[in-house]
């Protein structure tokens, strides 16, 4: 997960549930929104058991990141709503521990959950004139 900045991210296409390795599903989480996140959480473990795909629940209010670093996942789904699973702080310790993870990353992450600053960020590329249009004075 960890590359130099401004490079692309790769993606890989896994056709076998079985290539996807141990999934962490983290669900739950210490924010107000913890029983929408809990139930974001199971709907996603049941679609990926339901796949064939070896799915964990992980709830970082009652397990530590040091514990889910030293079972070794191999990938992890952000099921986590609010601080604390929006905020770039969990895939920035993702993206230390190497492992791979679903949604934004930490910068992409930390501008959303902050409402003023996302609100100055400009879209230079030519396929968001309309958002361009709207946040330029």
């Amino acid at each position: 997960m960890t590359r130099p900045i401004g490079m692309a991210e790769k993606r890989h296409p896994i056709d076998d549930a079985g290539d996807f390795g141990r999934v962490a599903v983290m669900l739950g989480g210490y924010s107000n929104e913890r029983e929408v996140s809990l139930d974001t959480g199971n709907a996603v473990l049941d679609a990926l058991r339901a796949r064939g795909v070896d799915a964990r629940a992980w709830d970082p209010a009652e397990k530590s990141l040091a514990e889910f670093a030293a079972l070794g996942f191999d990938r992890a789904w952000i099921a986590l709503h609010g601080s604390g699973g929006e905020d770039g702080a969990l895939q920035g310790a993702l993206q230390w521990l190497d492992t791979p993870f679903t949604g934004s990353g930490v910068m992409a992450s930390a501008i959303a959950m902050d409402k003023v600053r996302s609100t100055h960020v400009e879209f230079p590329h030519p396929t968001m004139p309309l958002f361009a249009t709207m946040l330029t004075p």
